[in-house]
């Protein structure tokens, strides 16, 4: 299993899928397989030369390869409230800032198994240098 940022890779895979047959790179078997888990911070993004490939929140830069049996299980436990998702619509002065919150306590077990973890140098940003103050 392939974990990868949405942008750039996820982005890449879904034009593969629902673009043109020709903008597809030719030596790359790319399907989408029926019934694959999605969901829950992971979307299934397609299967590239037999490896699930899942987007999440990623930097641009960085992907995680594992089995599928190392993620063992995710559970999740009731809040304070009762409940196992509190949701919130905090209204804002702006329609367009208006937000909904999502409240969930998410555990996970994990097997003994390596992961890999795959840094592509040329993605990693260069941090901004802040601008000198203009002299008076």
């Amino acid at each position: 299993m392939l974990l990868v940022p949405f942008d750039p890779i996820g982005k890449n895979i879904s034009e593969w899928l629902y673009g043109h047959a020709a903008d597809r790179p030719a030596h790359l078997s790319v399907e989408w397989l029926e019934g694959c888990p999605s969901g829950g911070g992971a979307s299934y993004a397609g299967t590239v030369e037999g490896l699930d490939v899942y987007t999440t929140q990623l930097p641009a830069e960085r992907s995680w390869l594992f089995s599928k049996t190392t993620l063992r299980s995710v559970s999740y436990a009731r809040l304070q409230s009762g409940n196992f998702v509190d949701v919130v619509f905090e209204e804002g002065e702006d329609s367009r800032k208006s937000r909904l919150r999502v409240r969930f306590r998410q555990s996970t077990a994990w097997n003994d198994t390596p992961i890999i973890e795959i840094v592509l140098r040329d993605r990693i940003r260069a941090k901004p240098v802040p601008a000198e103050a203009p002299a008076s």
